[in-house]
């Protein structure tokens, strides 16, 4: 058995030792050993222009070349909807005419030959009964009187006229049903804008916080490489003061490479991701942009279960309600396209004011007003099959309207099912992120220690390092991930504020 003087000896010269080594390492483990600095959530601030998520969305809004096309379809939709009703109202025309007549000869009521006139004389001469012969020749002298006459001829003719046209079977089976499918159009183009308008503000609000964690990986990976340099200066000064091998400081070193090379991609990222939310909002530069939302502060849970989420995305998604419109609007256009199929019945009146008037004898060379109305009912059997095939179109575009009505309501119901998962997910990743962050700070600096006093391995060191890294990103993950999850199920629900 030992004896106690030499344990004592023997202990002494230990914990000389470890505070010899301690000293030599400590010039270059000083920043290691104390508490961390890193503030991870103010370096993904940045600095530069202060951007909210709210105001990137409504930059990006204000000039998206998809929100001016949607703008521009709902002008067409409301210039066919004119159209329309234009077409479902009676037709007033108004005409105006002048012709030039050529020079014609009439001829007469009788023959103007003077001797049939004279002969007709002689032989009335001869008549016996006085009475008779009274009325021969006061005949014949009537008729001679108007042998040479004619009716006057007016070379030059001038007529206006308004006419009222009212196609009444087209107006009430055709023109109004195409008409209400046009009010219908142009309120599914409205719910598209807005459908256009809300995906519009969850890319922006996904750029912008993906942008955020590019900014944080670059933070975290620029952290790591000073940390490697530390170390590699540290273990530099140990291999001097001949308490490490040579092969220590080239693991450092190698460690160092490493985190060099992830900070270039991880800055080449972020630029990557500013450049992509810059081109979203039209803003340039995009290095100079400060990330105003506040991490510290998560968004408030919404509240209620997947049924609930689901009512409100049946009630509140503008795609479902663009859907609804476009089947009513194929509804009418069925509606339309079989009212082409059956008679037509047509009302029209006119009003003529002619100089001459036509319709007045005798003609005379002055203006004159007449008046007509007419009823006509015509069928033809080439516009009931021409219609008909037209409407087995329509009823084909209503089947494809249900269809993709269904599939839409499919789609909503699996993405309110994934951005509840997704926020439920990222809610407890944060509490488990904010967690193992503390473990892993407190891990390193212990590791570090140990290191210095020889009772860790570098091997240690740069594994609690590693992980430490880790429990940043994962953090920053975290956070991020948590307010993507939350926009998402904004936008699934139907109640994003744009």
């Amino acid at each position: 058995m030992m004896p106690v003087s030499k344990n004592v000896k023997i202990v002494t010269f230990t914990v000389f030792f470890c505070f010899i080594a301690t000293a030599l390492g400590y010039g270059e483990s000083n920043r290691l050993t104390k508490k961390d600095p890193f503030d991870l959530l103010k370096t993904v601030r940045g600095s530069g222009k202060e951007l909210t998520v709210t105001e990137a969305q409504k930059m990006a809004l204000a000039w998206s070349p998809d929100i001016e096309k949607s703008r521009a379809a709902i002008v067409l939709v409301e210039a066919a909807a004119s159209q329309s009703l234009v077409a479902a109202m009676p037709r007033l025309e108004f005409s105006g005419r002048y012709t030039r007549l050529s020079a014609v000869k009439n001829g007469s009521f009788y023959n103007d030959d003077p001797q049939v006139f004279t002969q007709a004389r002689a032989l009335a001469a001869q008549v016996t009964d006085p009475a008779a012969r009274t009325l021969w020749q006061n005949s014949i002298d009537s008729q001679e009187a108007t042998a040479n006459f004619s009716f006057p001829i007016f070379f030059d003719q001038y007529a206006l006229r308004a006419t009222v046209k009212f196609p009444v079977s087209e107006i009430l089976l055709s023109a109004l049903p195409a008409y209400r499918a046009s009010i219908s159009a142009e309120e599914a183009e409205q719910h598209r804008l807005k459908s256009q308008s809300a995906q519009i503000a969850l890319n922006v609000a996904e750029s912008y916080f993906n942008f955020a964690r590019a900014r944080g990986a670059h933070a975290v990976a620029m952290r790591a490489r000073k940390s490697a340099e530390d170390r590699r200066n540290q273990i530099e000064a140990f291999v001097n003061g001949g308490r490490m091998a040579k092969l220590d400081l080239k693991r450092a070193q190698a460690q160092l490479a490493r985190a060099q090379l992830a900070e270039t991609r991880a800055r080449a990222s972020e630029v990557l991701g500013a450049e992509g939310l810059c081109i979203l909002l039209h803003y340039q530069p995009c290095s100079q942009i400060m990330i105003a939302e506040r991490f510290e502060a998560n968004p408030s849970p919404l509240e209620g279960d997947k049924e609930k989420f689901l009512k409100l995305a049946y009630h509140n998604r503008p795609e479902i309600k663009a859907i609804k419109a476009t089947i009513k609007t194929q509804k009418h256009i069925v509606s339309a396209q079989r009212g082409l199929q059956y008679p037509k019945l047509d009302l029209s009146a006119n009003m003529d004011y002619a100089n001459p008037n036509t319709r007045i004898f005798p003609q005379q060379q002055k203006f004159r007003a007449t008046w007509d109305v007419n009823a006509v009912l015509s069928w033809s059997p080439n516009d009931t099959f021409s219609a008909s095939a037209t409407t087995s179109q329509a009823e084909a575009d209503l089947m494809r309207a249900g269809g993709a009505f269904r599939a839409v309501n499919d789609a909503v119901s699996l993405e309110i099912t994934q951005a509840v998962t997704a926020h439920e997910t990222a809610r407890t990743s944060l509490a488990v992120a904010q967690e193992g962050l503390e473990a892993a700070k407190e891990s390193y600096r212990a590791r570090v220690l140990q290191f210095e006093v020889g009772v860790a391995v570098l091997s240690d060191v740069l594994d609690a390092d590693t992980e430490l890294s880790q429990a940043y990103l994962d953090l920053l993950n975290a956070h991020i991930d948590l307010r993507i999850a939350w926009f998402r199920l904004q936008y699934a629900t139907g109640t994003m504020k744009l």
